[in-house]
């Protein structure tokens, strides 16, 4: 028989693995360890038996339970019988986290894979994560990663291999796991486990004990192999065999053998040992996903591209984005911090400091543990989430501390012997800005301006004071201007005979219909004690409220749905009885404050207060709100509304290090639309990083949010709606949404009741959202203050560290290098390919562009302190500096 002819079934045995769900951390780390021991006892029998493990914190757990066989763990792992896939921290989401919390699970990952197994994962294997974001294929390749493997998202009839291209046009070959993750051969999966039920209620000894299901399927293989357990004909295997060559492109198909936390068994070397007496053409044999795809690209070299996000709509899950929103904000939270912490450490670092390498590698595991798919998503019981807010709050106490210390070093280096207090405001971004910054002192005179070094005085406003007995505390809002790139700039608090008076251009004017606020670009007018109307001054664009919603208004509906899934009602009210008044007004900002309630329905006795803050600076286009609700009402969903004033217009977003366009069905493939029309409204609900934007010819309005992810379209494009709070009392629940997702645990702390506070922000352009990403980033990273004391130093009083010259750039991480030197990794934001510029405020000894991992190094030509680098549209570079 002409070899060519054979074809390959490559079994794969696993389990998935989740670090959390419905149990806590501690406990599944017991049934991974349990299992990992178990195939090592299987590989011991069966010399051709194979396995696949998949994260750091998998391999950790059983290396804690049983020390004593993790140099057997190493051996099957060296001989390729156990591949390490994923070769991540912990298998995270591909939405809600950062594109740079990506890349660390990868970087601690390997980094950890390499130093414990001597091994470098080159299959990527989010086999469970609930879409796939558009900048993963670039993310992976620069990562080291030559394969993906997936499940979820796939919309439309696809083959199982194809090239992945994403939003930068990187390609990478992958599998799609069709038939998902699980198959199994009874009576292989406790039935405890896939009920969710713990061990210790003795499930399956009394099943057990009264049906031994295991000897009667001994039994019926020695008496006739056809047949399993329950008497049902082998051609079960052979029906997943058949569906799977279906969509096969070679003459090779993969099959993972296992499911969630399965023990492993040996029922399938019997089957496969059958198998292949009987079926000489098609061959089962154990294997590993990088022997698979070796296969796969041995005889064929050209697939088929398939671009952009992989999203769904079926087996993704879009409640997913609103449920636990603290714990969507705090995801956010954390990554901001850590990325002050780390860029702020470096330059102390550069200027003497030790790197605090200890307790940033610390902070970061904090993080990378709640990136993973079930706990940024909200989807777990509620003792887990508890465990999720107690390591964000680890983490921020650690690169808050990192960030003071650093702070404090620098300051100390700076010359600050003018007079008055010194104030360090530092800016962390990578382009100079100018932001009011509210800051916090203690002065004993009666009146002070706030002056740089050479004695020019800035606008500020004080919107709280506290008298002492010898002293008086000012919480104020300074309008800080020209803050350096990456950089600070020192001001100072001087004592005057006269509080100064200052200039300005923001204004506030009523009659008895309306009220207005305005600054130099914006106009903003309020009826009924609520915004009618915003327009720009230059060219007169205009946004306006309409008969359904002001602008952010807010709405409430009745929510059916679990943690997964929404099942909203669709008759919906508004917020009601609003009260508006000025609590805030000076040169630097405006900040209406307006009161309402909220009821789930009009003769509700219970209602939600809520309170907006409408806040307009002074120099931006930028309208900043701050909104806190204290909700009283279970099972509902509340959203802040948009209307977006003009036809048609084009929706990007953004994603991990990057954005995409997104319309309200998908451009090609099944939607909800057409496969549950009940729940049509999923196709129009968009997992968003930091903004959104709607442009036409020479309009154009981004929303910006900080950790709030979840973004609903209407149909006709003429609405955004923000979902702020989303209360469940269920993980999965039976008529929730289109299926039962999970086990229909009670978590009553995610009905969110008590008080929440949310931050976003409406920005009004020409139609050009370019300067979307920057004014997001400025949104989201409030410059740090840090009063200092008068001293003398080497610093002077405004400096920049490091700039990027071109606009289309944004820094998303500075660092210290893996193994030496310091990392640089920036983003370009305008789809544009382009030569960039960067400038250190030192001579360069070397510079070079790595792979994500600090590898590959291909050097640069260095002129003085600055280097040119080329970078593609929507490409993530990462750049090495030597000193």
């Amino acid at each position: 028989m002409d070899q060519m002819e054979v074809k390959n079934v490559l079994i794969v045995p696993h389990f998935h693995y989740d670090f959390v769900w419905v149990k806590t951390a501690n406990r599944y780390a017991r049934i991974v360890a349990d299992n990992i021991k178990k195939v090592l006892e299987l590989m011991r029998k069966h010399p051709k038996y194979t396995f696949v493990l998949d994260s750091v914190l998998l391999c950790e757990a059983f290396h804690v339970a049983y020390p004593e066989l993790w140099d057997e763990l190493k051996k099957r792992v060296t001989e390729g019988r156990i591949e390490i896939v994923c070769g991540m921290y912990i298998m995270p989401d591909a939405h809600l986290p950062n594109g740079e919390s990506i890349i660390r699970q990868a970087i601690y990952g390997k980094k950890y894979f390499q130093k414990e197994f001597g091994v470098d994962p080159k299959v990527g294997y989010m086999i469970d994560v609930f879409g796939h974001s558009g900048q993963l294929p670039q993310i992976l390749k620069k990562c080291g990663y030559d394969y993906y493997v997936f499940w979820r998202g796939i919309n439309r009839e696809l083959p199982s291999e194809f090239l992945w291209e994403g939003i930068d046009g990187t390609r990478i070959l992958v599998h799609w796991l069709s038939n998902s993750y699980t198959y199994f051969l009874p009576p292989y999966y406790e039935l405890n486990y896939m009920l969710g039920v713990p061990r210790y209620y003795g499930n399956q000894k009394i099943i057990n004990t009264l049906f031994p299901i295991k000897y009667l399927f001994k039994r019926l293989v020695v008496r006739d192999r056809k047949f399993s357990v329950l008497g049902i004909q082998f051609y079960l295997l052979k029906s997943q065999i058949s569906s799977l060559f279906h969509r096969a492109t070679t003459d090779n198909i993969l099959i993972l053998y296992g499911t969630d936390f399965s023990p492993p068994f040996d029922w399938i070397v019997e089957v496969a040992e059958y198998w292949n007496q009987k079926n000489p053409n098609t061959l089962i044999q154990f294997a590993t996903p990088e022997k698979y795809f070796k296969e796969v690209t041995k005889n064929r070299k050209k697939f088929g591209v398939i671009k952009g996000e992989i999203n769904g709509p079926d087996d993704v899950f879009p409640g997913c984005y609103s449920t636990r929103p603290k714990v969507k904000k705090h995801l956010r939270v954390l990554e901001n911090s850590l990325y002050a912490a780390e860029l702020l450490a470096t330059l102390a670092s550069l200027n003497g400091m030790e790197y605090p390498t200890s307790e940033l590698e610390e902070a970061w595991t904090w993080l990378l543990k709640n990136d993973f798919h079930d706990a940024c998503n909200g989807c777990s019981i509620d003792i887990v989430i508890q465990n999720v807010m107690k390591r964000f709050l680890l983490g921020e106490k650690l690169a808050n501390s990192v960030i003071n210390d650093s702070l404090e070093y620098l300051g100390d280096r700076i010359d600050t012997s003018n007079e008055g207090i010194p104030i360090l405001v530092f800016n962390q971004l990578s382009w100079e800005r100018t932001e009011p910054v509210e800051l916090t002192f203690d002065f004993e005179g009666t009146a002070f301006e706030i002056v740089d070094d050479e004695g020019k005085s800035y606008p500020y406003q004080i919107i709280h004071q506290e008298a002492h007995e010898n002293f008086t505390s000012y919480t104020i809002v300074l309008y800080a201007e020209d803050l350096p790139p990456v950089g600070y700039k020192i001001f100072f608090v001087k004592s005057v005979s006269k509080q100064p008076v200052f200039e300005s251009p923001l204004k506030i004017s009523s009659d008895a219909n309306k009220s207005m606020i305005e600054n130099e670009f914006l106009t903003i007018e309020f009826q009924d004690n609520k915004i009618h109307q915003i327009k720009m001054k230059n060219d007169g664009f205009t946004i306006s409220s309409t008969d359904a919603y002001a602008i952010n208004d807010i709405r409430i509906h009745k929510e059916r749905g679990d943690s997964y899934y929404i099942n909203k009602s669709l008759i919906n009210h508004r917020a009601f009885d609003h009260q508006m008044k000025i609590v805030e007004q000076g040169p630097v900002r405006i900040n209406v404050e307006i009161r309402s309630k909220l009821k789930k329905k009009p003769k509700s006795k219970k209602s939600n207060k809520i309170v907006q803050n409408v806040i307009l600076n002074r120099g931006t286009p930028r309208i900043d709100f701050r909104t806190v609700i204290s909700n009283t009402l279970k099972k509902v969903r509340i959203q802040a509304c948009f209307p977006i004033s003009f036809p048609d217009p084009k929706i990007l977003t953004e994603i991990p290090y990057g954005f995409i366009e997104r319309d309200v069905l998908p451009s090609k493939g099944k939607s909800w639309a057409e496969m549950q029309p009940k729940f049509e409204y999923y196709d129009r609900i968009k997992p968003v990083m930091n903004w959104i934007d709607f442009s036409a010819a020479n309009k154009g309005i981004s929303v910006i949010n900080f950790g709030v992810p979840e973004h609903e379209l209407e149909k006709d494009k003429d609405y955004l709606y923000l979902t702020l709070i989303r209360s469940v009392g269920r993980v999965g629940m039976f008529g929730a949404g289109p299926k039962a997702a999970a086990i229909p645990f009670s978590i009553p702390l995610a009905y969110e009741i008590g008080k929440h506070s949310f931050r976003y922000a409406l920005y009004l352009h020409q139609g050009n959202y370019k300067l979307t990403p920057r004014q997001a980033w400025s949104h989201n990273n409030l410059p740090y203050t840090k009063i200092l004391t008068n001293h003398q130093g080497q610093l002077s009083s405004k400096h920049s560290y490091l700039s990027i010259e071109h606009s289309n750039l944004i820094v998303g991480a500075i660092k210290k290098g893996e193994i030496d030197g310091i990392i640089v990794r920036l983003f370009e934001i305008n789809h544009s390919s382009i030569s960039g510029k960067l400038q250190w405020d030192r001579p360069i000894a070397s510079a070079s562009i790595t792979n994500m991992l600090e590898q590959n190094s291909k050097n640069l030509k260095v002129q003085d302190n600055s280097i040119e680098f080329p970078i593609g549209q929507q490409e993530i570079k990462t750049l090495h500096f030597k000193f």
